[in-house]
């Protein structure tokens, strides 16, 4: 009898099953219809969204409005903080998928990172609910440009016209020696 026909006994279900836990969390992934790189798209667009918060976060015009939204960002260092949340991603996308190459999503298959995607998700709603309130509450800070004062003097001019005067006196010199 060949090994492939045992059809009961102890290893019999695991014919019909997959060996690991990844591969299990793989599959139940796909029956789900979500993909390791559907994953990773999520947790590059998670990431992605969080740092476009902190943007508008730091050009709320007022330092109060921007310190208290920071505040309830929290440290990275504490596991229960929101900034926590995003590093933990940022970490999954550098270290388990980015660092390979080519890229291994399949890191992705594992059932917590795909918490710490959905929870940062959850985490940018919040955020992005508290940044627009701030934001019509207390307003932008204008984007930053050249202030010009009327009335002010121009650019210096002395050297291009010190250097033009130069380039005369040499031509004229030059006609004259030749």
């Amino acid at each position: 009898m060949f090994h492939g026909a045992r059809l009961a006994g102890p290893g019999f279900n695991n014919y019909f099953r997959p060996a690991s836990p990844v591969l299990g969390a793989r599959m139940r992934n796909y029956t789900l219809g979500a993909t390791d790189l559907e994953w990773y798209q999520r947790a590059k667009a998670a990431t992605a969204a969080y740092d476009d918060l902190v943007r508008r976060t730091n050009i709320l015009a007022s330092v109060s409005a921007r310190r208290a939204i920071f505040d309830w960002l929290g440290s990275p260092n504490n596991p229960t903080s929101p900034a926590y949340r995003y590093r933990s991603v940022v970490s999954d996308i550098q270290t388990d998928v980015e660092a390979y190459t080519p890229p291994n999503y399949g890191a992705y298959a594992v059932e917590r990172r795909q918490n710490r995607v959905t929870e940062l998700e959850k985490i940018n709603e919040d955020f992005k609910n508290r940044v627009r309130a701030s934001e019509r509450e207390v307003g932008q800070l204008p984007p930053p440009g050249t202030i010009t004062v009327p009335g002010a003097p121009g650019p210096d001019l002395t050297l291009p016209i010190v250097g033009a005067g130069v380039a005369v006196v040499a031509a004229i010199l030059l006609t004259q020696i030749l």
